[in-house]
């Protein structure tokens, strides 16, 4: 263990990836027997949370991509679209703990008109 890189890699292996996952799993099953609504409520609040603070290079790369699709749009437009797709992502992050009750609760709804 006198090398330095190795002992990093130990460290992260055997103690914070572990610690990592544990908080994964715990947070699956918090938000697992929370509410619908509110497991949906805490995806919305924490997508943008995330992309806002963690993930910045994310978002901007997300900003230079949408500005470069559509060069027509205000800065005031990239940003709500942004705030929708981070939204939307953070909802079904939160949501995949719940995704069978989704079903059962009969709030997936499938449209198979097209295959007939």
């Amino acid at each position: 263990m006198s090398d330095k890189g190795r002992r990093k890699q130990w460290i992260r292996y055997w103690v914070f990836d572990p610690l990592f996952g544990m908080s994964g799993f715990f947070i699956h099953y918090i938000l697992r027997w929370m509410p619908m609504r509110l497991n949906s409520a805490i995806g919305a609040w924490l997508g943008p949370l995330a992309f806002n603070t963690y993930l910045k290079s994310k978002a901007q790369r997300a900003r230079r991509n949408l500005t470069i699709l559509y060069p027509t749009l205000s800065s005031a437009e990239v940003d709500d679209l942004l705030h929708k797709m981070w939204v939307n992502i953070g909802q079904t992050m939160c949501e995949y703990s719940i995704l069978d009750k989704l079903w059962d609760k009969g709030r997936v709804q499938v449209d198979d008109s097209a295959i007939k």
